[in-house]
C-alpha cells in the first residue's frame, strides 16, 4: 500500500488516509499518479463538459501496461514497455462515473489507484 502525502508527517499522512489518496500494489516499488480533471485519486468531483484523465507511473522495472478503469470496463490503456509512462485522454461522457488506474510491470506485480468519482 502507499500514501500519497503532502509532508511526512503523521498528521499529513492520516490526512491522506482520510481523503483515499492512497493506492494498493501487489507488494512492489510503483510511484502512481491519477487525476480525474486535475483532482487526485480519492476525489470526489462534479464535472460538465470534457473530463481529462491523467495516469503517471514509474517502477525500476518496466511498465508492461496501465489501464483506466471507467465504470468497473476497461476503457483506454497503453503498452508503453519503459520505466516512466503516462496515459492522457479525455472523456466526453456527461453521465456519473468512477475512474481508476491499473498498472502492471513486466515481471506481473501491480498497482490500483483509488478512485475518482464524478458526478454531473
Amino acid at each position: 500500500m502507499a500514501v500519497r502525502a503532502k509532508k511526512l508527517t503523521r498528521e499529513a499522512i492520516f490526512d491522506a488516509l482520510w481523503n483515499r489518496q492512497t493506492y494498493a500494489t501487489t507488494n512492489c516499488r510503483i510511484y502512481l499518479d491519477f487525476t480525474v480533471c486535475g483532482q487526485p485519486m480519492g476525489s470526489r468531483i462534479e464535472a460538465k463538459g470534457p473530463r481529462p484523465v491523467h495516469v503517471y507511473a514509474a517502477s525500476e522495472e518496466p511498465i508492461a501496461r496501465i489501464e483506466i478503469v471507467r465504470n468497473g470496463e476497461d476503457w483506454a490503456h497503453v503498452e508503453p514497455n519503459q520505466m516512466e509512462a503516462a496515459l492522457d485522454v479525455d472523456d466526453d461522457a456527461s453521465d456519473p462515473a468512477y475512474y481508476y488506474a491499473r498498472v502492471t510491470r513486466t515481471d506481473g506485480q501491480m498497482a490500483w489507484s483509488s478512485p475518482v468519482w464524478v458526478e454531473e
